[in-house]
């Protein structure tokens, strides 16, 4: 328990002991009407502790959950007959809620694709995501960028999970993704 809890918790107690003595040992001669008045304000504590636990157990449950918001820097790695290749990969994420908008970045050497992302978090850890569209690349002939899609995780500040993709002509062989966050600078 937190120390402002602690306080708002007590002061409660004290208030509730203070009106029990003074209605109990000051005014011998209306216990009846005090006696109601005693349960009612019994139920009202009870009540108002109740609340109180509830809408802190409530926020403290929103801070819990992790923050997919920002810049996220790394590679994302994908094997292909024993081959493998890693590109430089990046997300550019905001969060609304459970649901994740934003732009992936990929490159290898002079070729790269932005793309727009959207996703959905569930159980506060877990990002599903989406590539929608390609919105800028330069690639070499004959070949194309994939489309992904894929799970991630968070831990602290770092994020990591499996993707697969297609092509216009083929499937993508998945790989994995290895991303870390990028502190804001000024």
């Amino acid at each position: 328990m937190s120390t402002v809890q602690y306080i708002k918790t007590n002061l409660l107690v004290q208030v509730y002991n203070f009106i029990q003595y003074f209605l109990f040992y000051h005014n011998k001669r209306h216990r009846l009407f005090y006696g109601s008045l005693k349960k009612l304000l019994s139920f009202f504590v009870k009540t108002t502790i109740t609340c109180l636990f509830v809408c802190l157990l409530g926020i403290t449950s929103l801070y819990s959950q992790h923050n997919f918001n920002g810049y996220w820097r790394g590679t994302i790695i994908k094997t292909e007959y024993g081959v493998v290749t890693k590109f430089q990969f990046e997300l550019y994420l905001v969060q609304r809620g459970t649901k994740v908008i934003g732009r992936s970045y990929v490159s290898l050497g002079s070729m790269y694709a932005e793309m727009e992302i959207e996703g959905e978090i569930y159980n506060s850890e877990y990002l599903k995501f989406q590539e929608t569209k390609i919105v800028e690349y330069e690639i070499e002939p004959s070949l194309e960028w994939c489309i992904k899609k894929g799970h991630l995780i968070i831990k602290n500040n770092f994020i990591s999970g499996v993707w697969e993709g297609n092509t216009t002509f083929s499937v993508c062989m998945p790989g994995r993704i290895e991303l870390t966050r990028v502190p804001p600078q000024a």
